[in-house]
């Protein structure tokens, strides 16, 4: 099973602050589903059939925001493994964004509490949930979208053919 995700910036305020804070070129991290629409956590409101959700973990259709850069990187795993990861990530769908851990770059919240996620939390906790790695060694305040990149490329991780970076 190949496994993809979209490694992103916006150009707006909210990203360029997270890059900088993060001293990285991703602000937001999403998993594509076979169709490409992305399955993560956001702090935009969402709309689907007619209804409006609140900021949280929700599936986004393909091109939902116009992208200043972006990048997709894909890994082949084990069809379990696969399958735990996005099984891990359809339970969270309409938790709430954790507007917190965004402040806890700089107040140590610890990004493993289940209650609510920002995006690179979501994915790292699917990421262990589904043992693709042992338990991650990140502070416990400290991981962002590229943080994440590194895990996913680390583990052989490539750029897809389709994703394009600028």
């Amino acid at each position: 099973m190949i496994l993809r995700w979209q490694f992103v910036t916006e150009n707006d305020f909210g990203s360029r602050a997270i890059q900088w804070f993060t001293s990285g070129r991703a602000s937001h991290v999403g998993f594509l589903l076979d169709d490409d629409s992305e399955l993560g956590a956001r702090f935009d409101k969402v709309k689907v059939r007619g209804k409006t959700y609140k900021p949280g973990v929700h599936i986004r259709p393909p091109g939902y925001a116009d992208f200043a850069s972006r990048i997709v990187i894909a890994v082949k795993v084990p069809d379990a493994v696969g399958c735990a990861y996005r099984s891990f990530l359809f339970n969270a769908i309409g938790q709430l964004y954790d507007l917190k851990a965004i402040l806890g770059f700089a107040t140590n919240r610890d990004w493993r509490e289940p209650d609510s996620w920002i995006c690179s939390e979501l994915q790292a906790a699917a990421w262990e949930h589904a043992w693709m790695t042992r338990r991650l060694f990140s502070p416990a305040s400290r991981i962002s979208p590229v943080g994440f990149a590194l895990v996913v490329t680390g583990s052989g991780g490539y750029v897809d053919e389709q994703g394009w970076y600028q």
